[in-house]
């Protein structure tokens, strides 16, 4: 996919990606692998939802589905990463198992992340400062109302589900709705997610996970 000291290949591009993708569509990768695979083919032709490179259009639905999965994985690690690294007071280990199991289960197929700007800066940092900039190195999003919120943006299924820090409720939408958040956006309004109709809001007291289950 890139021959020392040439850019990354275009012809033939999709077909390779498959190829690597395939052997594990049916069982376990390993998590070095997966690791090692994910953050390769980001490197060489970024996110295929964000602003979206051609050779992606030649990799079939499944085997992206496939890749979009752990790449899922590797963000929802990556938002409660970054949420102990910058919000220390706040104790995020229950919702992080809970969303975890689900991913583990494959119930999550699409992730995306708006982190505040706190947590925006602390994610950027851990990318090269050669890749910080360009739409085509975009992993995640600036949350730009609240100071305090981040969000994690979820397709489950049918529904798309919002969480997010602090007292912000878990918000349930149906996919097809005209309300339901797009994911993949630059960024983001925590009160314009509040505002939006016809979502089932589900605050964090009790055991808030087993109601969560019951929606979706």
């Amino acid at each position: 996919l890139k021959p020392p000291g040439q850019p990354a290949l275009v012809a033939g591009a999709g077909q390779a990606i498959a190829a690597l993708l395939r052997p594990w569509r049916d069982s376990g990768v390993p998590e070095d692998l997966k690791k090692l695979t994910t953050q390769r083919l980001l490197d060489l032709y970024g996110h295929p939802k964000v602003n979206r490179n051609p050779i992606w259009n030649d990799v079939p639905e499944a085997l992206e589905g496939l890749f979009l999965h752990w790449l899922a994985g590797a963000d929802i690690r990556m938002l409660f990463a970054v949420l102990k690294e910058v919000e220390r007071g706040h104790m995020w280990a229950d919702r992080e198992d809970f969303w975890w199991s689900l991913y583990e289960q494959e119930r999550i197929s699409e992730v995306w992340v708006a982190f505040n700007r706190d947590g925006h800066r602390a994610a950027l940092s851990r990318i090269p400062r050669d890749q910080r900039h360009g739409a085509e190195n975009l992993r995640f999003a600036l949350q730009r109302g609240e100071k305090d919120k981040s969000l994690l943006f979820m397709r489950i299924g049918d529904k798309i589900v919002v969480e997010g820090t602090f007292n912000f409720k878990v918000h349930i939408f149906e996919t097809g709705s005209k309300h339901a958040p797009a994911l993949y956006r630059p960024d983001y309004d925590v009160s314009n997610i509040r505002r939006r109709r016809n979502a089932t809001a589900i605050p964090h007291l009790g055991n808030w996970q087993a109601k969560g289950l019951m929606e979706l």
